[in-house]
């Protein structure tokens, strides 16, 4: 009977301290990884949508393997609904609403196919440019003009595609009038012939040079071809208003130029001052720049060389 009292004594003791040490542990590990998800199963990531994983992930749950579903839907639909916040209305262009016009016709043994955009509501162009392009609504046709109105004219703005017998031979977009960004030709096999890179009218390479550091103050605009001057170049006075323009080919002065006097508006054109001729060839070295026209400050003339 009292060995039957020490036994279960002893066994009481001994269990009583075995269990204290394992829970002490339990304690333990619990305090140092408080968030630590444990398993003893290889988990496999599956991405939705993914049809490739979806034999593999229905094998694997039933080997009883953990599964981690990576949900790229709902990241994917915040990024659309962020995209769609930036993207602009259908047929705004640079935040301004246009319309557009197919315009097919016969061209010789071509069909052409002309689709492009203008402005819904009139806007003038950058008046430093020299031309603009537009869709004239008297001929129905898009032509490059110096001067143009809201009575006869659409000012392009968008995109602008051509296509002969059925394959494009022309795109790029148009700014307010004016070519802008990337604008390339094809010929008939598809092959590139031809890509120039504008910005709002003017040639990418083109110099802008000004009277004041902070760059406020616009002294000269220089288009630049193949390191030669080549384009529509304008100087100003210091007031804002053109001093001179006119165009220049690999370098050299061609056609007319016109100066003018201080008419102190910003980007405008004052009193006409001298007219003069330049050759037509830019090549041809033996024919000089005469006048042609001069006035004074008042607008009367001074002389006249015309034919």
């Amino acid at each position: 009977m009292k060995f039957n009292i020490i036994y279960f004594i002893f066994v009481g003791i001994f269990l009583s301290t075995f269990s204290h040490k394992s829970f002490a542990q339990t304690d333990s590990l619990s305090s140092e990884l408080p968030n630590q998800l444990t398993t003893d199963t290889k988990p496999i990531i599956l991405l939705n949508g993914d049809k490739k994983n979806k034999d593999v992930a229905n094998k694997s749950s039933s080997e009883g393997d953990a599964m981690l579903f990576l949900d790229l839907k709902k990241n994917g639909s915040s990024s659309k609904k962020r995209n769609k916040k930036n993207k602009e209305p259908k047929g705004y262009y640079y935040g301004l609403e246009t319309k557009r016009i197919f315009r097919k016709y016969e061209q010789g043994r071509k069909t052409i196919v002309e689709t492009f955009y203008y402005l819904k509501d009139f806007k003038s162009p950058d008046p430093l440019v020299d031309i603009y392009y537009v869709f004239d609504i008297k001929s129905e046709k898009i032509k490059t003009l110096p001067r143009i109105n809201a009575e006869n004219h659409l000012v392009l703005h968008g995109p602008y595609e051509r296509k002969e017998n059925g394959k494009v031979v022309e795109s790029g977009i148009y700014y307010v009038g004016t070519k802008h960004g990337r604008w390339e030709n094809y010929h008939s096999s598809g092959v590139l012939t031809n890509k120039d890179i504008y910005y709002r009218g003017f040639p990418k390479n083109t110099k802008f040079v000004y009277y004041d550091k902070q760059k406020t103050k616009i002294k000269e605009i220089i288009p630049m071809e193949s390191n030669y001057v080549h384009g529509h170049y304008i100087i100003f006075f210091e007031s804002g208003a053109i001093k001179e323009e006119g165009n220049y080919q690999y370098g050299r002065r061609v056609k007319r130029w016109m100066s003018y006097y201080d008419g102190k508006a910003r980007n405008a054109k004052g009193q006409r001052h001298v007219e003069t001729q330049y050759t037509e060839d830019p090549f041809n070295k033996t024919i000089k720049p005469y006048t042609l026209r001069e006035w004074n400050e008042k607008g009367k003339y001074i002389q006249d060389n015309r034919n």
